[in-house]
């Protein structure tokens, strides 16, 4: 059985890992963008967690 790939990162350490000093988006606005479904993450008792794919298959039997 295949699981999902896909791990989470503090949506903190992804803004200012994908974006340029002084462009990085507020956290607000990270979590209105997994909020409306622009993108993949899960907010876990109030802390924003941006999802992001691995390459990496691991498998469960």
């Amino acid at each position: 059985m295949l699981i999902n790939n896909n791990k989470l990162m503090k949506a903190s350490l992804w803004g200012s890992r994908e974006f340029e000093e002084g462009s990085i988006p507020d956290n607000r606005t990270i979590k209105r963008w997994i909020e409306v479904g622009k993108l993949k993450g899960k907010i876990v008792d109030g802390s924003i967690w941006h999802e992001f794919r691995t390459n990496k298959k691991t498998l469960y039997f």
